[in-house]
C-alpha cells in the first residue's frame, strides 16, 4: 500500500514539474488535450480511383466555378476527409483557394449542403502541378447514410482560364453524373459516363 501511494505521489510531482512526461504517459499533448483522432481509414465506395485518361475542368471560368460528381455511400459514417485527383493544365499552379463540399441528392441533382459539409479550403499556389496527385480536404465531418446518393462539389473563390484544374475521371464507378455551374450547388448536367476520382475517409 505504501509503495502504491509512493508511485502515485511520484507521478503527480513529476507530472507537474515535467508536463511533457505526463504527455508521453497519457498520450495527450503539452496542453493536456487528448490526441486528435486519425482520419486515415477509407470508406466505401472505393471504385472511384482508376484514371480513365479523361478529366473535367474546374474553376476555368464562371460556368464551371463549381463542379460536382455523385457517389452512393457504402456505409453510414461521418466523412472526415475527401481526396480528389487533380492536376494543372499548364503545369503551373493557379492562385485561387479551392474548397470541397458535400451535398445531398435531389432527384439526381445536388440538393442541400449536408450539415457540417464544408471542408477547409486550400490555396492551390505551389500545390497543383502538371502531374495528377491526390489533394485532400479535411476540417469537417458530415454524416452520410448507406445507399444514399451524395455529391462531392469542388469550388473556387476565383477562376483561372490559363492554369486550369483538371479533375481526373473514372469510367468504372457505379454512379456517373457530373454537374457544373457558377454557384453552389451546380445544377447543369454535362457528363454521365464517368465520375470524379475521389477517396472518402471516416
Amino acid at each position: 500500500m505504501i509503495k502504491v501511494l509512493f508511485v502515485i505521489i511520484s507521478l503527480f510531482v513529476v507530472g507537474n514539474a515535467y508536463p511533457w512526461c505526463m504527455t508521453t504517459l497519457t498520450g495527450g499533448n503539452a496542453a493536456g488535450e487528448a490526441p486528435a483522432d486519425a482520419c486515415d481509414t477509407q470508406t466505401t465506395p472505393n471504385d472511384m480511383e482508376t484514371y480513365a485518361t479523361d478529366s473535367q475542368n474546374v474553376c476555368e471560368a464562371s460556368g464551371n466555378k463549381f463542379v460536382s460528381s455523385a457517389f452512393i455511400a457504402g456505409e453510414s459514417v461521418d466523412i472526415c476527409q475527401i481526396c480528389v485527383y487533380l492536376k494543372s493544365s499548364s503545369g503551373n499552379s493557379p492562385t485561387y483557394t479551392m474548397t470541397a463540399y458535400l451535398y445531398d441528392d435531389d432527384e439526381g441533382v445536388p440538393g442541400s449542403l449536408v450539415a457540417d459539409g464544408t471542408f477547409t479550403g486550400r490555396n492551390m499556389t505551389d500545390m497543383l502541378t502538371g502531374s495528377f496527385q491526390w489533394i485532400c480536404f479535411s476540417g469537417a465531418s458530415p454524416a452520410v447514410t448507406a445507399t444514399n446518393t451524395y455529391h462531392i462539389v469542388l469550388g473556387c473563390n476565383a477562376v483561372d482560364g490559363t492554369n486550369i484544374a483538371y479533375w481526373g475521371a473514372d469510367a468504372t464507378c457505379a454512379t456517373s453524373q457530373w454537374y457544373r455551374g457558377a454557384t453552389a450547388p451546380p445544377t447543369t448536367s454535362y457528363e454521365t459516363e464517368t465520375c470524379g476520382m475521389a477517396k472518402l475517409y471516416k
